[in-house]
């Protein structure tokens, strides 16, 4: 699948789940809309029938007043009875089905005195009055209630837009999933590609010289001498060094992952490793016109760590910094003693790495768009390679990096 029908497909089913979750948000804030209507005119309704009941006058209709979000309030002519009234105002919110937990305050209407105050569940009384309301001409009240947890109710009461809703939520995540799933899919395809493709090519030029060496061998023209003999035998010999150490990368790798790796733990001055891969490495600067300076600031250079390994990750920052310097590679290395060990810092003045970047480097077969430089050869495993090692070792790795400046990669490795 190409490219452009994975962009059209993604972009259809983005645009499909924007519009089912926006009808789904539209639906669900209706439907919470008429559940608030539906309460407040059972609320209303129970509260009117209670004050039917209990005004002294009858045939008279009761205003009840919605005075908040969750409280009613309705004015009561007529006597009240303190240990009726509880049962009354029950059996009207069941009635009329508002069933729920919720206050009631009554208020005289005169002084507006607080005479009775009582929780439906708790069914506590703060006060026990009316006696001498009950013997006014006129007793007046205003009976309110509160309901508590509103917004809970009516959600229990939309049980089944709740449930749609979270199902279409989990559609929508389950569909990010999946789509970063395949992008991510479709990049480490890339990625593997690119590898074979480079692979093929990195195995391909030294088994064709290792070819073309022995077919001189084979079948040696009469003017060749013996020192012609001994340079194929020589591309021979350094072509096999380099498809060995090609294959042995790999083999590493594969190790790694499967946490297999044999790591042959014994005391390495990191300095002298240092001076190892410089000795053959800076003939290969030099030949570019550049340079390597190293200031060992590390009084104690001495680490527990697998030599060999060791010695391969300072030559795969250092094959880094050379391969993305376009022109006359400038490269700085610098230890220096931390409180938990030692820092190997390899610097370079390159391309740089954009910050996108930067957190995928270390990711298996990644590497990072060059722009116009197209020489740069590479499986894609060299960095993954390097933060491998320096963790299995218990040390961490660090990047910092600006586009045309160059790169900073810092190894911290434990003492």
């Amino acid at each position: 699948m190409n490219h452009k029908v994975i962009r059209h497909l993604v972009i259809l089913a983005v645009i499909a789940l924007a519009g089912l979750m926006t009808v789904q948000i539209v639906w669900f804030k209706q439907a919470y809309d008429l559940q608030q209507r539906q309460f407040s005119e059972k609320a209303n309704s129970a509260l009117h029938f209670t004050a039917q009941q209990l005004n002294r006058t009858q045939g008279q209709h009761p205003l009840v007043n919605q005075t908040a979000a969750n409280t009613f309030r309705v004015q009561i002519n007529g006597c009240l009875n303190e240990d009726s009234l509880p049962l009354q105002l029950q059996k009207a919110f069941m009635q009329f089905g508002t069933a729920g937990d919720y206050d009631v305050v009554v208020n005289d209407c005169g002084d507006k005195n607080r005479l009775l105050n009582y929780n439906y569940k708790l069914l506590v009384d703060s006060n026990k009055l009316f006696a001498h309301n009950n013997q006014q001409e006129e007793p007046c009240y205003y009976l309110s209630v509160t309901f508590n947890n509103k917004p809970k109710t009516l959600m229990q009461a939309m049980w089944f837009w709740v449930f749609a809703s979270v199902c279409c939520l989990l559609v929508l995540v389950f569909f990010a999933y999946s789509l970063y799933a395949l992008l991510k899919e479709k990049r480490l395809s890339e990625m593997k590609q690119d590898f074979v493709s480079n692979m093929t090519h990195e195995l391909k030029t030294p088994i064709a010289n290792i070819a073309v060496a022995s077919e001189m061998l084979k079948h040696p023209p009469l003017s060749m001498t013996t020192e012609k003999v001994q340079h194929y035998a020589d591309i021979i010999q350094k072509e096999n060094k380099r498809l060995e150490v090609q294959v042995e990368r790999v083999l590493t790798m594969a190790f790694l992952e499967e946490k297999n790796l044999d790591l042959q733990y014994e005391k390495v001055n990191l300095h002298q490793l240092l001076d190892d891969a410089l000795s053959g490495f800076a003939l290969r600067v030099q030949q570019r016109g550049g340079r390597i300076q190293w200031h060992c600031k590390a009084e104690q250079p001495t680490i527990e760590a697998d030599k060999f390994h060791v010695l391969n990750v300072i030559y795969g920052l250092l094959d880094n910094a050379d391969k993305y310097s376009p022109s006359q590679p400038d490269i700085t290395l610098e230890t220096e003693n931390t409180p938990k060990g030692l820092r190997l810092t390899v610097a370079d003045k390159g391309i740089g790495i954009i910050k996108e970047a930067q957190k995928l480097i270390f990711e298996k077969f990644y590497r990072v768009p060059t722009g116009n430089v197209h020489n740069v050869k590479g499986f894609g495993l060299g960095l993954t390679y390097v933060k491998m090692i320096v963790e299995a070792h218990g040390g961490k790795i660090k990047v910092e990096s600006e586009p045309n400046v160059g790169s900073r990669f810092s190894v911290y490795f434990n003492g």
